[in-house]
């Protein structure tokens, strides 16, 4: 899972409704659109939208890089406000464990999701990455030289809308964190279609 966004090639108003796009060049899967049908139903897709929004609880920095905690794991975007150069690239890589020895992020063996972003001027620019939905807790951004605050970078928890009427409380803490966290898992697990 990857986002390249070149804001030197922004086009004013590319996500609201109704913009032209008969122009742009559509992104071919090397795979093909694989089909199970008519064996089994054809995806149906219901709305996913985000929920909650985290701000970093811990903000690191190493050597090449800078790394954000958001706490916890979840399924979701980034959003960012960021001042760069003209024509700087940056990389924000996503992990969602750390490595208990180096305290860096664990990225996955074969593949790590990442996101690219191109600075257009040397204003604060805003980013969200809306192509991208991926499972995180832990962000680590290259290619970035100025300061990061808690406010520049938050996360936004997205998931399918269900439709929930019950609850769990009790009074032992631990069974409330267990309850939490599995609620968490389950929907992070569900944008339009179970994974995991």
């Amino acid at each position: 899972k990857v986002e390249v966004f070149d804001n030197t090639n922004h086009f004013e108003g590319f996500a609201q409704n109704g913009f032209d796009d008969s122009n742009w060049e559509y992104y071919k899967d090397p795979f093909g659109i694989i089909s199970f049908a008519p064996l089994f139903i054809e995806n149906q897709y219901c709305v996913a939208k985000d929920f909650k929004t985290y701000k970093p609880c811990k903000i690191t920095e190493f050597d090449n890089c800078i790394q954000i905690d958001f706490g916890t794991n979840m399924s979701g975007i980034l959003e960012y406000w960021l001042k760069g150069k003209p024509g700087q690239k940056i990389t924000i890589k996503y992990a969602e464990k750390i490595d208990k020895q180096t305290g860096r992020a664990v990225f996955g063996d074969v593949f790590s999701p990442y996101c690219e972003y191109t600075f257009a001027t040397d204003e604060v620019e805003h980013h969200r990455t809306d192509f991208l939905t991926i499972g995180f807790r832990y962000i680590e951004i290259y290619g970035y030289d100025n300061e990061i605050t808690e406010g520049d970078f938050c996360a936004h928890f997205v998931h399918s809308n269900l439709i929930s009427n019950s609850t769990f409380y009790c009074n032992d803490n631990e069974l409330n964190s267990i309850n939490r966290v599995a609620k968490q898992g389950f929907l992070s697990n569900l944008v339009n279609i179970p994974t995991d």
